[in-house]
């Protein structure tokens, strides 16, 4: 092997490697720093529990909750959890002067309650802290009816298995009001149409 064929085999192997870290580095700038995955969890998670920016911000936790959401990560989950009752305001509540949307707003709870959406993208890893949920509040709570919403959503054509779940969880409780309350669930779900 002369020494041209050498080099021109080092310049291919070397334009090999650079194409490749490009590849993998998904496109972006040298030097450009792109947050991790964790590192926008926690950011993420950082502002969901700022109690102080739902009441100042709250377009921004609202934002929040939806990235979560997009992530489906369960570790979000009981962070969500606690904000299933957190409510997005839309603009024309404050100012009835400003005009709704040309948007079509649908009713669906998770335009209203966005931990709703999140936790139903999430899916399965959500039902231990949704099950929690229900068996500490009243059933017709805000927290039980809108954790029902996001077992509805995620229960799908495996409504049964869910419904098993509920009623495990009953029949597992240490108390016998949670144990009613998660009952109750289990009925409702077996019951619901949706």
């Amino acid at each position: 092997m002369d020494n041209r064929f050498r080099f021109h085999l080092l310049v291919a192997l070397a334009v090999f490697l650079a194409l490749m870290s490009v590849a993998m580095n998904g496109n972006r700038d040298i030097g450009e720093d792109k947050e991790s995955h964790q590192e926008e969890l926690e950011r993420l998670l950082a502002t969901l529990r700022d109690t102080k920016l739902q009441e100042i911000d709250p377009d921004r936790v609202t934002r929040a909750i939806e990235r979560l959401g997009e992530l489906r990560d369960p570790a979000a989950v009981d962070d969500l959890v606690q904000l299933l009752t957190f409510r997005r305001i839309w603009p024309w509540e404050e100012d009835p002067t400003v005009p709704k949307t040309t948007e079509p707003v649908h009713p669906w709870t998770w335009n209203t309650f966005p931990a709703v959406k999140a936790l139903s993208s999430i899916g399965k890893p959500s039902l231990p802290a949704l099950i929690k949920v229900i068996g500490t509040h009243e059933p017709d709570s805000p927290q039980t009816q809108k954790a029902m919403e996001v077992i509805i959503l995620i229960s799908g054509d495996k409504r049964s298995d869910y419904v098993a779940r509920l009623k495990y969880a009953a029949a597992a409780a240490s108390a016998p009001e949670a144990a009613q309350r998660l009952r109750k669930a289990a009925e409702t779900l077996e019951n619901s149409k949706r």
